[in-house]
C-alpha cells in the first residue's frame, strides 16, 4: 500500500515546496515595499524640510513685502483720483 501512495505523496512534496517557495517570494516583496514606501515618506519629509529651510527667509519677510505692495497699490489708486 505504501508503494502505491509514493507517487501522490511526492506530488504533494513537490507542490508543498513549490508554495513555499512563492510565499517566500511574496514575503520578500512586501518587506521591499514597506521599506521602499518607507524610503518614500522619509524622502518627502526631508525634501518638504528642505524647501522650507530654503524659503525661510521669504517667508520672514512676507508681511514686510505685503504691506509695500498694498503702499504701492494705494499709492497708484490715489493717482487714479487726482484730477486732471
Amino acid at each position: 500500500m505504501y508503494g502505491e501512495e509514493r507517487p501522490t505523496l511526492q506530488k504533494i512534496l513537490d507542490l508543498a515546496e513549490e508554495n513555499n517557495q512563492m510565499l517566500r517570494r511574496l514575503q520578500r516583496a512586501r518587506r521591499w515595499a514597506g521599506f521602499l514606501s518607507a524610503m518614500k515618506w522619509l524622502v518627502l519629509i526631508a525634501a518638504s524640510a528642505g524647501v522650507y529651510y530654503y524659503l525661510q527667509p521669504l517667508l520672514e519677510r512676507w508681511p514686510a513685502i505685503w504691506t509695500q505692495f498694498q503702499t504701492l497699490m494705494d499709492n497708484l489708486n490715489l493717482l487714479d483720483q487726482v484730477p486732471k
